[in-house]
Order: structure tokens, then C-alpha cells, then sequence
């Protein structure tokens, strides 16, 4: 990632605006089934183009079994060489036209194929965006790539080649049966009638293509989910020397999908084979029958030829709609499998029509909130309280008690059932919440860095923020004096989830991209808990600067470290605010032992 300069800010903005209708667009409704016709829809001249270029190639290829007829009988048969130049010239000009019409299909296929591509990957991310965290917290990421990459693409070259195939095949079914009919219909009829017994094997095959398909999209998610989680967890993978064991469990599914992809070979080769058996049967039918009628002077040799080449002509078409009817089995097991994602409730509904909120001076207030993740057990219980615009409240509680959900509720990953959440007066159900996200922003215990440097891992507070401006948030942070000496400042590249640093590098690096942010609204979020004394203190002096002058809610079970606050609200484990008292009076170390609860927080 370069870095921004100050002249690409509207541009960032723009795909700020961007996806955030994309995200609306996916999240409108609940749940929306997968829009694969609209998304075609608009792209339909490039397929419309794909189409005419396939048909126009295919219409041309129908002339060669003409030609190859004149040649036969009107220049070879008739020793006419005064008409072979003209016949080598006519086979020399298709051949010219259909490789340039090849060319130019190539382009147009190309480019068509990967924007949708991109559209269906782009609403496809989309669409996870606006899924439940819930939902992540249970998810396979190996299975979700899979579904990204492999399922969408089978999608993809369904829409745009297969389809455009589908129909180029159908008129070459037609054009090809007019002229093999005008040639000798009864011939003609004989040699296709193997197509309704190759139809009917494919069909039978069918169902167990699909129930492979599956298995191989399953079992390949695994294999990928088994990679994701050995690469992460390798601290904790040699911690408890488990390598040996997670190379076993990668070879054993490795096995297992190479056994479901040798069944799905197997069958596939039988689904398709037989079909293209039974069309040299009926070819070896043509000639015999055919050449028998020549020997008798009722069928000229080239008319046999052309015919013949015409039959060729017919089967070609005739396999692809049995190639695709095939294929059509798989497809439905990748259309299945992206509908579950997009038909899976979103964590909330946002109407893409929702004013954009006033601007923002940071009193919230919760109204007698109602949350409960499972029906039977209630989380919050008629929360209310109120943080006015710049004034920096602590949230304690044990854990389980639903701190962590209250933070959910502001930020609106979630609703509500009863009661409101309300940013300066205004539910955040009834203003775009994407808006509000802009004016606030959240430090946590877990800081999650992108592979890249620690000067666009700050700048992802702000797109479009100059050099500048992210050295100068480093710079009240601390991050550019917490790097190593041998690195290389601001241009370190932090690795894979900011490995290469500690966590408190990672720490003042989020605390950056909060100043970045200049938000009117602040959580910390257990932002000191996993520190060592010496990093902790530098940690929370710079957290200090930073919730100077804005609405600061510090969400924590440690009573030890609440200086600055001027209130504290204790939630119990009734999911009610049981306690409200000035910070000054609730730092007795009694209070600061927390209950354990088996619930969620």
C-alpha cells in the first residue's frame, strides 16, 4: 500500500461512499436472496457482445463443410483446376475472419469475465460486512475463502461463458439441422438420434455430481480452514510441540479430498464419456450407411463428406448442452452455497435511504436497553444511562456482564430488542450508523494490524490523511519512538496481524490511528489488560492525551485504573446498572474482585 497523498482524499472518500451503499445494499432487508440476475444485468452489452461474437464465429464455421463439398465434387471429382485457387481462397479467407473474430471474442470475453468476477466478489464481501459478529465468532475462515474464490468463479464461468455458449450452441443445433435435413433428412435424423440417450445419461449422473460437488467444496474448505489455523496459532502450535500433528491432520484431509476428487473424475469421465461414445457410434453409422449408398450412385462422395462434417458440426453443440447440463449440476451447489451467506441475518438492518446524522457533539444515552443473545437468558436488562459531550465515564463490571455489548450496541453491530441507543438525541436506528462510525472510534485489548507498514496501519484511521498528518499522530502516540532501532521508522512493515511487534507497539499504533481519526467519541475497551507496569503506564498516559476534550467511555474490570474518569457505572450480573457514584469514591479494592459468570459479555 503507497502511501496517500492529500490529493487522493476525494477519491477515497468517493469508495468510502462506495461501499458504504454496497454495504447497505446488503444488509437491506434482513435477508436478501444472491442478486445473480442483476448483477448480469449490468453487464449485459458486454454479453450480448460475447454472444453475437460466438454466434457470428459459429455462423462462418458452417461454410467449411460447403466448401470442402465444392471441392470434392465441383473441382476434384470434375478435374476443374481453374477453380481450386478460388476454393484455397474462400477456406483462407473464413479461416482469417474467424481468428480475427477469436481475437477480439478473447478480449471482450476477458474483461468481462473478471469485472464480474470482481461484482460478485465485491457484493460478496459486501454482504459479510454486514453479518452479525456472532456470526464470525462461529465461522470457518478456510470455508469462507473457499466459497470467495472457488464457488463465485464456478458462478462466473457459468454466467459468462457457459450461457453465451448455451445459446451460440442452440442456433448452431438449428442452423446445422437445416442444412444436414436439406441434405438427406432420413441420414441426418439417423445420425443424431443418439443425442435423447446421451441427454438421459447425463441426467442420471446428475445427482451424483452435485452430492461430489458438494463434498469437494466442504471438504476443501477444511483442508484450507486446517492451513489458516496452523499459520495463526503457530505460538501456540509449538508451545505444545503439535506440529507433527497438524502435518497428520493436513495429510489426512488432503487424502480425503483427493479420494472425493478421484470419485468426482471417475464420474464426470463416465457422465461425459458416454455421451461422446454414443456420437461415434452414430458417426460410424453415417459413413457406413452413407458410403453404402455412394457405392450404389444414390449419394455423391462430397455430399457425404459435407454431410458428415455436418453431423460433426451438430454433435459439437450437442455435447456442450450436455456439458453443460453437467456443469449446471455443480453450478447449483456453488449458487446454494453463496445463498446461505447472503440469506443469513444480518447483525442489523440499515435502510440505505437514512439521513446522514446532524453533526455530532457526543452525549449518549442509553434508554432502558433490552439485549439477550440466547431467548431464555437475558444479558441486559433495562440499561439506562447518560455520558454528556466530553465527559469520560468508566464502565466496570465482572465478566459476562455485558460490557462488551454495550460497546456492540453503540458502535450498532447491534440492535436493541427494547429500548433505544441514542447519539445526541438521535436513535441510531433512524440515522446511517456508517455516518456516526466516522465519529468515533475504539482502542482495544485485541489490536488487529493489517501486513503492512506502521504508517498505513496508523493512516487506516483516516483514508486520504497526508505524511504529515500520520507523523504527527505517530508522534503523540509514541509509536515513533517505540520501534527498534534497526528498523526502518514508520515504513516497518508490522507482518502478519502486527507480529513483529509487542503489544504495546501494537497498542500506541491503535492509539494513532485514533488520533488520525480525531473522532468526538472514544472507547477504551480493556485497552491496558494485557501489559506489562512499564508499558501500561506509558500506554494509558498516551491514552490520557488522547481522551482529552472528547466523550471518553472506558469499558474495564480493573477499578485500579480509572484516573481521569469523572463517573463510574457498575453493571451486574442482572444486566442492570446496579451502582452510579463519582470515581473519586469507587476505587475501594473490594470492589474490585470480579464475579465469575459463565455468561457472554
Amino acid at each position: 500500500m503507497s502511501p496517500t497523498s492529500p490529493s487522493d482524499a476525494p477519491r477515497a472518500a468517493e469508495r468510502d461512499r462506495d461501499d458504504d451503499a454496497s454495504r447497505a445494499r446488503a444488509s437491506k432487508g434482513g435477508k436478501r436472496p444472491f442478486a445473480l440476475r442483476a448483477l448480469l444485468a449490468r453487464r449485459g452489452g458486454g454479453l450480448a457482445l460475447v454472444a453475437a461474437l460466438l454466434v457470428l464465429n459459429a455462423v462462418l464455421g458452417l461454410a467449411n463443410p460447403y466448401l470442402v463439398q465444392a471441392l470434392v465434387d465441383r473441382v476434384i471429382l470434375a478435374r476443374r483446376p481453374d477453380l481450386l485457387w478460388g476454393i484455397a481462397a474462400a477456406f483462407l479467407g473464413v479461416a482469417a475472419v474467424r481468428f480475427g473474430i477469436s481475437l477480439a471474442q478473447g478480449q471482450v470475453y476477458t474483461a468481462l469475465s473478471s469485472r464480474v468476477l470482481l461484482d460478485l466478489r465485491r457484493e460478496f464481501l459486501a454482504r459479510l460486512q454486514t453479518l452479525s459478529l456472532s456470526f464470525f465468532a462461529g465461522a470457518r475462515y478456510g470455508e469462507l475463502v473457499v466459497r470467495f474464490n472457488r464457488d463465485l468463479a464456478q458462478v462466473q464461468e457459468f454466467a459468462t461463458s457457459t450461457l453465451p455458449s448455451l445459446a451460440t450452441s442452440a442456433l448452431t443445433v438449428v442452423g446445422v439441422s437445416i442444412l444436414g435435413l436439406a441434405y438427406d433428412w432420413e441420414l441426418f435424423l439417423l445420425a443424431v438420434s443418439s443425442f435423447p440417450i446421451a441427454m438421459l445419461v447425463a441426467r442420471l449422473y446428475r445427482g451424483r455430481i452435485e452430492g461430489l460437488t458438494r463434498s469437494l467444496r466442504t471438504q476443501s474448505g477444511e483442508l484450507a480452514t486446517t492451513v489458516n489455523e496452523t499459520l495463526v496459532g503457530q505460538r501456540t502450535v509449538r508451545s505444545f510441540g503439535r506440529e507433527r500433528r497438524e502435518l497428520a491432520k493436513l495429510v489426512e484431509r488432503g487424502h480425503a479430498l483427493i479420494r472425493t476428487s478421484l470419485a468426482f473424475q471417475w464420474t464426470n469421465a463416465w457422465a461425459s464419456g458416454l455421451p461422446r461414445f454414443c456420437t461415434v457410434i452414430s458417426t460410424v453409422v453415417v459413413y457406413a450407411v452413407g458410403g453404402a449408398r455412394v457405392i450404389r450412385g444414390e449419394l455423391e462422395l462430397g455430399e457425404l463428406i459435407a454431410l458428415s462434417m455436418y453431423v460433426g458440426l451438430v454433435f459439437a453443440p450437442l455435447m456442450g448442452l450436455v456439458d453443460a447440463y453437467l456443469e449446471l449440476a455443480q453450478v447449483r451447489v456453488s449458487l446454494a452455497r453463496v445463498r446461505e451467506l447472503f440469506e443469513a441475518p444480518a447483525g442489523v438492518d440499515e435502510d440505505e435511504r437514512a439521513p446522514l446524522p446532524a453533526a455530532v457533539r457526543g452525549v449518549i444515552a442509553f434508554e432502558d436497553v433490552r439485549f439477550r443473545h440466547v431467548a431464555s437468558v437475558p444479558l441486559l436488562e433495562g440499561v439506562s444511562f447518560r455520558v454528556e459531550a466530553g465527559e469520560t465515564v468508566a464502565l466496570v463490571g465482572p465478566s459476562g456482564a455485558g460490557k462488551s455489548t454495550i460497546v456492540d450496541l453503540l458502535f450498532r453491530f447491534l440492535d436493541p430488542q427494547s429500548g433505544r441507543v441514542t447519539i445526541d438525541g438521535q436513535d441510531l436506528r433512524a440515522v446511517r450508523a456508517s455516518a456516526l462510525r466516522r465519529e468515533m472510534a475504539v482502542v482495544s485489548q485485541d489490536v488487529f494490524l493489517f501486513h503492512d507498514t506502521v504508517r498505513e496501519n496508523v493512516r487506516y484511521g483516516r483514508a486520504g490523511a497526508s505524511d504529515t498528518e500520520v507523523e504527527a499522530a505517530a508522534r503523540a502516540s509514541g509509536v515513533d519512538t517505540m520501534l527498534p532501532k534497526e528498523a526502518r521508522g514508520l515504513d516497518t512493515v508490522v507482518g502478519e496481524r502486527g507480529a513483529q511487534l509487542s503489544a504495546g507497539q501494537r497498542q500506541r499504533i491503535a492509539i494513532a490511528r485514533a488520533l488520525l481519526r480525531d473522532p468526538k467519541i472514544l472507547v477504551l475497551d480493556e485497552a491496558t489488560s494485557a501489559l506489562d507496569a512499564r508499558a501500561d503506564e506509558d500506554v494509558r498516559r498516551a491514552l490520557g492525551e488522547l481522551s482529552r476534550g472528547r466523550t471518553t467511555l472506558i469499558v474495564t474490570h480493573h477499578l485500579d485504573r480509572l484516573a481521569g474518569t469523572t463517573r463510574v457505572l457498575r453493571l451486574g450480573e442482572d444486566g442492570r446498572i446496579v451502582d452510579e457514584r463519582a470515581a473519586s469514591s469507587s476505587t475501594a479494592p473490594a470492589d474490585a474482585a470480579p464475579s465469575p459468570s459463565p455468561r457472554r459479555g
